[in-house]
């Protein structure tokens, strides 16, 4: 039974849902304000997403938990330091396609099209943090509509969509995946710098949904700004393991990298020359060492997989091996620079004829 609608706002008759439509006439209502998009979390996914949609000629509402980037968006300024962003919300809030909503549950009611944006991190325990997912499946799930469309994007474990989200959204709003609404999950592939381009021109998008009817209104809505198109896999934990896959593969490559380095220096070896002539070889891909793996993406993705390969009871044994190798990279390469600091400095003792260098 569908629970009672929040009081707070109400609820008019609505047009028709969008599996009515044909590609281009979903984009005449995206751009015509109809079919507006509701963005949820203004950061380093949330904020290039909504300036895309903007550049598109959609109608985009931003949502966020943070008041104060709220009140910067709604004077056309983003807290992410990202090319294009600003002139983007600039451009929408001039031709009043682009508002600020404080009240999520509203935006999710006024909008067909909801992307979830926020990010998923780490615990202490280094198990994934869904929390901030589960706060925006909440509210998404209090202004759910018949006909609606909701998106994951962040990287998560594989399951987390139809086995965390689904499950929240049909609760709260008493419908069903498939016959009342639909499910995309669409893994973010962007570069912090380039994100505008990345989405508008590098990559195609991977796009995946809770059924047949879900996959196909997702390949019609992201191709409207994906120009290298959509890449539609089988199912949505198909498409939540392929980005996984894709950071997994980085971090046990420069973990290799970096094993390989410090052999090379032990043997005498310059490391630089040695890959370069290795990787003239087409099958060779060996990437570049360095300090450790950093950031909010490349360091947490190899833990979704060993979070999720401990819980179906398999052996990750090369994605744990490299990420022990990249944590211990920053303490290996300050042993290292101390040691390069103090022969340096007993080398200048020694030709200040016994003036101590400190």
């Amino acid at each position: 039974m569908a629970r009672e609608k929040s009081p707070h706002f109400t609820y008019p008759a609505r047009p028709s849902s969008v599996i009515d439509f044909s590609g281009s006439e979903i984009a005449k209502k995206i751009k015509s304000g109809e079919f507006k998009i509701a963005i949820y979390g203004l950061g380093h996914v949330g904020s290039p997403m909504a300036s895309v949609w903007l550049r598109a000629g959609a109608h985009v509402i931003g949502v966020d938990k943070s008041h104060t980037v709220l009140d910067r968006a709604s004077k056309g300024e983003s807290h992410v330091p990202e090319p294009g962003v600003n002139d983007a919300f600039a451009g929408g809030l001039a031709t009043k396609r682009f508002e600020i909503y404080k009240d999520p549950a509203k935006a999710s009611h006024d909008s067909y099209f909801k992307m979830i944006c926020v990010p998923v991190l780490l615990s202490n325990n280094r198990s994934p943090d869904l929390t901030a997912v589960k706060e925006v499946s909440l509210v998404i799930g209090r202004g759910l509509k018949k006909g609606d469309v909701v998106a994951l994007n962040p990287s998560v474990p594989p399951g987390t969509t139809e086995d965390f989200v689904l499950p929240i959204l049909e609760k709260e709003s008493g419908l069903v995946v498939e016959n009342d609404f639909y499910m995309i999950y669409n893994p973010e592939r962007i570069y912090e710098g380039r994100a505008i381009q990345d989405i508008e021109e590098r990559y195609p998008a991977v796009i995946s949904g809770a059924g047949s009817k879900s996959l196909e209104i997702g390949k019609i809505i992201y191709s409207l700004i994906f120009k290298k198109g959509v890449l539609p896999v089988s199912n949505i934990k198909t498409a939540e393991t392929e980005k996984l896959l894709e950071g997994v593969y980085r971090d046990v490559n420069i973990a290799l990298a970096n094993e390989l380095a410090k052999f090379c220096e032990k043997i005498g070896v310059n490391f630089w020359e040695s890959r370069d002539a290795a990787n003239s070889q087409p099958f060779c891909h060996l990437h570049s060492p360095g300090v450790g793996v950093g950031g909010a993406c490349i360091p947490v993705y190899p833990q979704f997989i060993i979070y999720t390969a401990e819980k179906v009871k398999v052996d990750c044994d090369i994605t744990k091996l490299g990420r022990a190798v990249n944590d211990a990279m920053p303490a290996y390469c300050v042993r290292e620079a101390v040691k390069l600091l103090d022969g340096k400095k007993k080398k200048e003792a020694k030709s200040l004829d016994g003036v101590t260098v400190t």
